[in-house]
């Protein structure tokens, strides 16, 4: 996708964040963006779901994973590793929020994808051996209605585009081509898009005139708008925070806006661990492993300091512990 092509893509976006629903004019139809009410509903329906498989007899996955290991078919060191493998990419993930040297990220990321490698295979395993269970029952139940209550006939939402009684006697096949549309809809809303909207001019012009009024800006209570409408406020509100303080990205980020992003994601943790480090007071000043030169030059400015220093190479591979003793964790 050319520049010019991906800025209309994500102008096009940004139109339906703001409407709070995507038309696809091929079938005629509304798709209402989530908020978190219908996300407590669906969990609603996944608790009365999954209460109705188990008076049906269907057992839950620990039931099932104890007789697997009492068969010796599965093994509890592999449930462990499951844990132990989510827990690290959690926790990897909380440190990339904390971090912004380019060979530090990198060195996190290639270990959450090795963990996340070993996850898939692991549970690609389990997942063949544990057939159906009251969890995947209420999974599959609750997920349906998504689409139930996401389609509509017209642009105010009013309308649903199925009855109850039509959507209880959907075909298979054409219940798939729904999900199918509401999925490939989804995706255009992930963070990656959402974030390259929230850093360009034609939103963040618009926000400064709404001084972080979140109502101001869309005209509704917070309670009321759909999760793309509050993350992106959520990151064009960082993003300008950035700008606030005098950096601005030049001309040239704009001609590829992953770089773009990435500019400013690398100056709000500057200026957040900038903060944290003035809040503590730390008299050795700031140190950044891993920085390149022109790494410690941004930071400088950023954080109006001069005593930041590079403590290694910036092909040095972190570990989990260099990571650990960098964040003070």
């Amino acid at each position: 996708m050319t520049i010019h092509n991906e800025y209309r893509f994500l102008k096009k976006i940004y139109k339906d964040i703001i409407l709070g629903y995507s038309y696809i004019q091929s079938e005629n139809i509304y798709i209402k963006h989530p908020c978190e009410i219908d996300l407590g509903f669906i969990e609603d329906l996944y608790i009365q779901h999954f209460n109705e498989a188990k008076i049906r007899g269907l057992p839950d996955e620990k039931e099932k994973i104890k007789e697997l290991c009492e068969a010796e078919i599965w093994f509890e060191e592999k449930e462990k590793k499951i844990i132990y493998n989510q827990r690290q990419i959690s926790n990897l993930k909380d440190t990339l929020k904390k971090i912004f040297i380019k060979s530090q990220t990198t060195s996190v990321n290639n270990q959450i994808k090795e963990l996340e490698k070993e996850l898939k295979e692991i549970s690609e395993e389990r997942e063949k051996l544990i057939g159906t269970t009251a969890e995947k029952y209420a999974n599959k139940k609750s997920n349906e209605m998504i689409i139930y209550r996401s389609f509509f006939k017209d642009q105010n939402l009013k309308e649903t585009l199925f009855t109850e009684e039509m959507f209880d006697e959907m075909e298979l096949q054409d219940l798939t081509k729904y999900i199918l549309i509401y999925n490939k809809v989804m995706e255009n809303f992930n963070q990656k898009n959402l974030k390259k909207i929230a850093a360009l001019p034609f939103f963040l012009n618009i926000s400064f005139l709404a001084e972080d009024n979140i109502f101001i800006f869309y005209g509704k209570s917070i309670i009321q708008l759909s999760n793309f409408q509050i993350e992106l406020f959520s990151n064009g509100r960082s993003y300008k925070n950035v700008i606030s303080k005098g950096v601005n990205p030049s001309e040239e980020y704009y001609d590829n806006l992953d770089d773009l992003v990435e500019w400013y994601e690398l100056n709000k943790s500057i200026k957040d661990a900038s903060e944290v480090k003035f809040k503590s007071k730390d008299p050795d000043g700031m140190t950044y492993i891993g920085a390149s030169k022109e790494e410690i030059k941004l930071i400088n400015k950023v954080s109006n300091s001069d005593e930041i220093i590079d403590l290694a190479k910036e092909d040095k591979e972190l570990s989990m512990q260099d990571l650990i003793k960098l964040q003070g964790l």
